[in-house]
């Protein structure tokens, strides 16, 4: 996900740390939230404030939001290719 940097009036945020929800219809018009995962390889980890980081593409994500670890490719579905 790419995002400018602006708020929904097209000013500029401060840098920091921001958080997204999404939610979304279904077939039938029910609104429910779907999962927001991604999957990637952990290329450092960072300490900060006493706590630990892991850089994953360029997103850094502290170690409680971290659902599941394994190797590569062991969390393909069969929808992916």
């Amino acid at each position: 996900m790419n995002w400018d940097g602006k708020d929904i009036r097209g000013n500029q945020v401060q840098d920091g740390y921001y958080y997204i929800d999404a939610a979304a219809l279904d077939s039938e018009g029910d609104r429910f939230t779907p999962s927001l995962a991604f999957v990637g390889q952990v290329e450092s980890v960072v300490y900060r404030d006493g706590a630990a980081y892991l850089n994953v593409g360029g997103i850094e994500l502290s170690l409680g939001d971290i659902t599941a670890v394994g190797q590569a490719g062991s969390f393909l579905n069969e929808d992916d290719n």
